[in-house]
């Protein structure tokens, strides 16, 4: 589970570059707003069904955290076994502090 590639979207996003990131594990990552639990209902997820999606909170490289909309894939060889994960990602912090705002102001 060591990240093999990254996009520019992915440095701008979390403030690592390719060669800072290449060979961690999502793990650099993890802002520790989420309990053990959730993942592993996220690779239990992912194990039986070949998917997941959700939202999550990270860390960028300056500490801040963010949420994203997070996708992950597994691609499977012709004997079934899992050769990757591949993550795709969307920053939602945005979206999610309009939507609290929103929220807030209706209630």
């Amino acid at each position: 589970n060591r990240i093999l590639s990254v996009n520019p979207a992915f440095t701008r996003i979390t403030g690592y570059a390719a060669e800072e990131i290449i060979g961690q594990t999502p793990k650099v990552l993890n802002s520790g707003k989420h309990p053990k639990e959730f993942y592993k209902r996220l690779w239990d997820t992912l194990l039986s069904t070949g998917s997941w999606q959700g939202e999550i909170e990270n860390r960028r490289k300056n500490g801040e955290i963010y949420t994203e909309w997070l996708s992950i894939n597994v691609l499977k060889g012709e004997d079934d076994a899992v050769i990757r994960h591949i993550a795709v990602f969307s920053d939602i912090t945005d979206a999610k502090k309009a939507q609290e705002t929103i929220e807030r102001q209706a209630a």
